[in-house]
């Protein structure tokens, strides 16, 4: 009896999705936080909790709707 070879599946290679939104130097600055930290709250969330985190995201949206609008304006 032949034995058959086991089938290996050949994974694709995983297409990073683009960011959308404000270039992400511009939001930094309008924050006053580096980019590195900009980056760090859109891939692993705002760490923190209670109050603090709720200001900094509620700060984060402003940034990204005031930063939106402007750039629809321009």
């Amino acid at each position: 009896m032949i034995k058959a070879k086991p089938k290996t599946r050949i994974s694709k290679p995983r297409r990073k999705k683009k960011r959308v939104g404000p270039a992400l130097e511009k939001l930094a600055q309008e924050m006053g936080v580096s980019v590195s930290t900009v980056w760090r709250w859109e891939n692993e969330g705002i760490p923190g909790s209670g109050p603090l985190k709720d200001w900094r995201e509620q700060h984060l949206k402003a940034a990204l709707k005031k930063l939106g609008e402007s750039a629809r304006a321009a």
